[in-house]
């Protein structure tokens, strides 16, 4: 599975003026120190990565491109006596597709916000977060209105703490974190597929045994990339989104409820409730899984 091609970012604490890595002038010229502003450059990048991750993951994941009209990587059309291919969507997206639609990207911070904000047009509760966050202090881009994509409707925006480069990448409605929902809801569909074929394993003999470590290798096979792009992604999530990622584990795992006997089952999500509290997880309500994915 190839969702991307960032393989490392690293940035240099080094606030040496003497030093070569601060020799350029740009580093310094908003009045943060050399080290700052590359901290922040490196938090933009990675915000923006993992950012697309909440669209790409899903398209590899529930997209049978053999069914569908895409774009390949050459730029060249396949299957074109077919319908579109579904796509998902997140903030750079929504914000990459308003802008090959011709539309206004803006950039407010505290610098040009007076000037700014009078101009700003958007409303509903996405124009308020906007605002809130320009007049707080935050640097807001988003671009000048609602897009149509595959049926949603709405605006991609980015809030950025200016000091830290870190922040918040939305779609209009506040979905923050889809992407985690469904990656832990998949672990915890296919930990639920391991357990439920050892237990096959240790209940028959002969033919299902074999057959039930097969599948078993089966289900590892797919769930050793998937914890390895989760663990990337978790690196730099927000409390928010690791709630949504332990809320997709929950429900992924209620498969093992059912499969593997009610008692069993409860005792899984137990156990893992517990280590997401002694991780310092914050374990959502029903409830708080919707903000994932509303949209």
């Amino acid at each position: 599975m190839d969702v991307g091609h960032v393989r490392s970012i690293r940035w240099v604490k080094d606030d040496n003026p003497n030093s070569v890595v601060n020799s350029d002038p740009i580093l310094t010229k908003n009045g943060k120190t050399a080290a700052q502003n590359r901290w922040i450059a490196y938090n933009k990048s990675k915000g923006q990565y993992t950012s697309a991750m909440e669209h790409a993951v899903p398209e590899q994941f529930w997209v049978d491109k053999t069914q569908c009209r895409y774009i390949n990587d050459r730029g060249v059309v396949e299957n074109t006596t077919l319908a579109d291919c579904a796509q998902g969507i997140s903030a750079v997206k929504a914000i990459a597709i308003a802008q090959s639609q011709g539309q206004k990207l803006y950039t407010i911070n505290p610098s040009n916000r007076d000037g700014a904000l009078p101009k700003l047009r958007l409303g509903g509760d996405a124009g308020a977060e906007i605002r809130s966050a320009i007049e707080a202090g935050k640097e807001v881009t988003f671009h000048e209105s609602q897009i149509n994509s595959q049926g949603w409707h709405g605006i991609g925006y980015i809030i950025i703490d200016p000091d830290t480069g870190a922040g918040s990448y939305l779609i209009e409605g506040a979905g923050n974190g889809g992407v985690l929902l469904f990656l832990g809801a998949f672990i915890g569909l296919m930990i639920a597929e391991i357990l439920i074929m050892t237990v096959a394993t240790v209940a028959s003999g002969g033919l299902a045994v074999g057959a039930a470590l097969i599948l078993a290798g089966v289900a590892m096979t797919m769930l050793i990339p998937v914890l390895a792009l989760t663990s990337e992604i978790l690196k730099d999530a927000t409390d928010e989104q690791k709630a949504c990622f332990v809320g997709g584990l929950f429900l992924g795992l209620g498969a093992a409820t059912f499969s593997l006997g009610a008692i069993l089952g409860a005792t899984l999500n137990r156990i893992l409730f517990y280590i997401g509290v002694a991780a310092g997880i914050a374990i959502p309500s029903t409830g708080d899984v919707g903000s994932c994915v509303r949209a």
